[in-house]
C-alpha cells in the first residue's frame, strides 16, 4: 500500500537544507533570469540571493526553443527536470518546465485525452525524482523531497475541469513512481480549495492510504 502524503501549506514553509523542492516554472525562466515569476515559482525566487538558475541549468534549458520541443520534439528523450543549488547549497531546488496548454495546441490535445495525460506527467515527475536521487545520493541519502501539482493554475487558466484532470494525472504518477523509486515525497498544496480538491482525490484511490497534514 502506497502513502499518499498531503500538506496544506506553501512549499517553501520551514525549509531546511535538506529539503529539496520542486520548481514548476515556465520555460523562459530555465532559459535567463527568474525575474517576473509568479506563484510557487515566485515565492521560491524570494528566497535565493540570485536572479538567475544555475549556469548549467540554463545550458540544459536553452537545448529546448520551445515547450513543444520538451514534450512533443523530444525524441531523445532528454530530461525536462534540472537540479540546481542556491544559497551556498543552503537551498536545493529540481527545476522543471510545467506544461503551458495555453499557447500549444500539441498540449491542448494532451489535455483532451486521459492516457496522455497521464503518459506526459509520468514523464514529467519521474524525470523530476531522477534528479532528487542524484541529489540524494549526493548528500548521502539525508534529504526529503517536496512536490506540488505542476501547471494547475495559470497554465490552465484555472478551468476547474483541467484542474481536475491535471491532480489525477499527478497522483497517477505519484503512486507509480514511488511503488518504484521508494522515496514517498509530501505534496504540498497552497490554498484551501487545492487541498480539498487533492484529498478527495486521494481518497478515492482505495489501494492506497492518505496521510493529511499540515506540517
Amino acid at each position: 500500500m502506497i502513502k499518499i502524503s498531503l500538506v496544506n501549506k506553501a512549499i517553501t514553509n520551514k525549509l531546511s537544507k535538506n529539503t529539496v523542492i520542486l520548481d514548476p516554472a515556465g520555460l523562459g525562466y530555465m532559459k535567463s533570469s527568474f525575474n517576473g515569476a509568479g506563484g510557487a515559482s515566485g515565492a521560491i525566487y524570494n528566497l535565493l540571493n540570485t536572479n538567475k538558475p544555475n549556469s548549467d541549468v540554463i545550458a540544459h534549458f536553452s537545448k529546448f526553443k520551445t515547450e513543444d520541443d520538451l514534450y512533443k520534439n523530444n525524441s531523445a528523450n532528454l530530461s525536462v527536470a534540472r537540479r540546481g543549488s542556491y544559497n551556498n547549497n543552503e537551498i536545493k531546488l529540481i527545476h522543471t518546465v510545467g506544461p503551458d496548454f495555453r499557447n500549444s495546441k500539441y498540449l491542448q490535445d494532451i489535455l483532451s485525452n486521459t492516457q496522455q495525460t497521464d503518459k506526459l506527467f509520468f514523464k514529467l515527475y519521474e524525470d523530476v525524482y531522477k534528479e532528487f536521487i542524484k541529489t540524494s545520493d549526493e548528500n548521502k541519502g539525508k534529504l526529503s523531497l517536496r512536490l506540488l501539482p505542476v501547471s494547475s493554475a495559470i497554465f490552465i487558466n484555472n478551468d476547474f475541469i483541467s484542474k481536475i484532470k491535471l491532480f489525477k494525472a499527478m497522483l497517477n504518477a505519484y503512486v507509480k513512481l514511488n511503488e518504484k523509486y521508494k522515496i514517498f515525497p509530501k505534496i504540498y498544496l497552497y490554498g484551501r480549495l487545492d487541498y480539498d480538491i487533492m484529498k478527495f482525490l486521494a481518497k478515492t484511490m482505495v489501494r492506497h492510504k492518505t496521510d493529511l497534514n499540515n506540517n
